[in-house]
C-alpha cells in the first residue's frame, strides 16, 4: 500500500518512512493534512529501485498525518509500498534562533496557522493578533515596468521595507509543501526583522535558512522551495546565488 496515517497528537517528531520498489521509478513522498485541503508538511522525490528510508521531519505536527507514496506523474501507488513508519525524536538547534527578533515568536504563531490553511483561503488581510505581522494574500503580484505599465510577477512573495507587511502571491504559494511555504515567509521576515541590511537578499538566505532549520525543518523542502522559485526566474545571477545558498545550507550540518 503507498499510504498509511500516524498517530502524531500534535508532538513535533520525525518518521523514519521505509519504502520498497521492484523497479526504477520516481517516488513522491509526502505528508499529507487529514485537516486541510490540499496540503502536504512536506514532501520529495527521489528516483531509486529496492528498499530505502526516508526521514520526514515535522515540527509543525497535527493530529493525524498520512503518509503518501507514489509514483510521480502518474500518481500510482501500486508501484511502492510502505514496509514501515517509525517515529522518533525531533532534532532542533535551537541556538540558531537566539537574538533574532523580538517579533520572532509572534511571527512563527501566526506564520504556522497561514501556512497551513493557505491551500484554500481567501485572498484577504491576515495579520497576527498583536498586529506587527501583516500579511495580505493577494491573487496576483504585480511589477511596475518603468512605462507607466506593470507586469504579473512570478514570485510566491515579497515584502514591503516600509510597511513590513508581506504580500502573498496565491496562484504561486499554494504549490509549496507547508515547510517550503515558512521557509519563504521567513525570508521575507528577515529582510525586514533582522537584516543588518534591509536589501541585502542572501542575508536574509541566511537567517532564514538558520531559523528553518533550527526548528527542525526538512532541509530538502528548503532546498526546492529555493529551486522552484528561481525557476520562475532563469538567469545567470539567480543561478550563482542558489548554488551560494546551497553550499550555505549544506555547510550548517
Amino acid at each position: 500500500m503507498g499510504r498509511k496515517v500516524v498517530e502524531l497528537n500534535g508532538i513535533p517528531c520525525c518518521l523514519d518512512v521505509t519504502l520498497s520498489t521492484n523497479d526504477y521509478i520516481n517516488i513522491e513522498l509526502y505528508a499529507k493534512s487529514l485537516e486541510y485541503e490540499n496540503t502536504a508538511y512536506t514532501m520529495r522525490w527521489h528516483r531509486y529501485k529496492g528498499i530505502k528510508t526516508f526521514r520526514i521531519m515535522l515540527p509543525i505536527a497535527p493530529q493525524k498525518v498520512e503518509i503518501v507514496a507514489r509514483e510521480r506523474g502518474t500518481g500510482k501507488e501500486n508501484k511502492v509500498s510502505i514496509r514501515s513508519i517509525e517515529k522518533k525524536h525531533l532534532p532542533t538547534k535551537y541556538q540558531y534562533l537566539r537574538n533574532k527578533s523580538p517579533y520572532l515568536n509572534e511571527f512563527l504563531e501566526h506564520a504556522q496557522s497561514f501556512c497551513e490553511r493557505a491551500s484554500y483561503l481567501p485572498v484577504g488581510q491576515y495579520n497576527s493578533n498583536n498586529g506587527n505581522i501583516k500579511i495580505k494574500y493577494c491573487d496576483a503580484l504585480y511589477v511596475e515596468d518603468g512605462n507607466g505599465g506593470k507586469f504579473e510577477s512570478s514570485t510566491p512573495c515579497r515584502v514591503d521595507a516600509n510597511t513590513k507587511e508581506i504580500e502573498v502571491n496565491r496562484k504561486y504559494f499554494r504549490k509549496y509543501s507547508v515547510a517550503g511555504r515558512m521557509a519563504l515567509l521567513l525570508h521575507e521576515f528577515s529582510h525586514v526583522f533582522i537584516n543588518k541590511n534591509k536589501s541585502d537578499e542572501f542575508e536574509a538566505d541566511k537567517n532564514s535558512a538558520q531559523i528553518y532549520l533550527g526548528l527542525g525543518f526538512p532541509r530538502v523542502d528548503l532546498l526546492n522551495a529555493w529551486i522552484m522559485c528561481y525557476g520562475n526566474s532563469d538567469n545567470d545571477f539567480n543561478r550563482q546565488r542558489l548554488n551560494r545558498f546551497f553550499e550555505y545550507v549544506y555547510s550548517l550540518g
